[in-house]
């Protein structure tokens, strides 16, 4: 039963969000918090920047479907996060090249570090997904944790669509 529940949340993720890259996000270690909302905040921070940077200022009218999935090893671990994101433009069908997601990731690495006044880089790292078969394997991996019931977070806190983050 629950592997099937599995494979229809994997289902219902791809036919959502088409998945294109994946982007995993670690704080440097002064900034890493074991505080889930804080570390919320800060990845809507983050992909906001990235949005902005791809798309322009208007970035909320035609934003990137994405979901971020918050991990955890234990309560005592800060988290990090991973992202499945369809980085196609929707005004014109083009799937953004991953030199210009790690462009626009790279910029936001800089806004961080100038906003909190860090020397320490985000430990980000991006994947590009160019067949099915790495889709679902990256949509598996990013649910590995949903689906760890020994974990404190209830599931549905583990993870959340574009549109939750930014209020659209």
């Amino acid at each position: 039963m629950k592997k099937n529940l599995k494979r229809a949340r994997i289902e219902s993720i791809l036919n959502v969000v088409q998945p294109t890259a994946m982007i995993t996000i670690q704080l440097p270690p002064a900034y890493r918090s074991k505080n889930l909302d804080r570390f919320r905040f800060t990845v809507k921070n983050i992909m906001q920047q990235i949005e902005k940077d791809l798309l322009g200022k208007n970035w909320h009218k035609h934003h990137y479907r994405f979901i971020v999935f918050y991990e955890n090893k234990n309560e005592l671990e800060p988290w990090h996060a991973h992202i499945l994101g369809n980085f196609t433009d929707n005004k014109n069908g083009k799937i953004e090249s991953y030199d210009d997601i790690e462009k626009a990731v790279n910029r936001a690495n800089h806004t961080f570090r100038c906003r909190n006044g860090s020397k320490n880089d985000l430990d980000i790292d991006i994947i590009s997904l160019t067949n099915s078969q790495s889709v679902i394997a990256a949509v598996d991996y990013c649910q590995k944790e949903v689906w760890n019931e020994e974990k404190s977070a209830a599931p549905q806190e583990r993870f959340e669509f574009s549109e939750e983050i930014f209020s659209l």
